[in-house]
């Protein structure tokens, strides 16, 4: 609210470069979140990958590798999303369905 009160008291040139100097904050913020989803998203689907393929993990545990890829693709699928890059999130999405219902598998057997 204080924002929208210095807006009003300056002159209509001072205000719009204020108005995007805001937006540009919050774009900032907005990239350097996606940015973080991504990098933890993509090191834990990468340790699921690694640990798959190099056969690093006891049978009672491979629900492990399903939890690491749902909480990769939420978070790379997070940092899609704020980008707008939707066609990418909806791989995601198909990830996070493949490792949900393969947890729900190991869980029951």
């Amino acid at each position: 609210m204080d924002n929208i009160v210095e807006l009003e008291e300056l002159d209509d040139n001072n205000s719009i470069d204020i108005d995007i100097e805001i937006e540009s904050r919050n774009n900032n913020n907005n990239n350097i979140k996606a940015e973080i989803f991504g990098w933890v998203g993509s090191i834990s689907i990468l340790s699921a990958y690694i640990i798959t393929t190099y056969d690093y993990i006891d049978e009672d545990y491979i629900y492990i590798i399903d939890l690491l890829n749902i909480f990769g693709s939420v978070n790379v699928g997070s940092s899609l999303l704020i980008n707008k890059i939707i066609s990418l999130f909806m791989m995601e999405l198909v990830w996070f369905t493949i490792a949900s219902i393969s947890l729900i598998n190991h869980i029951n057997n």
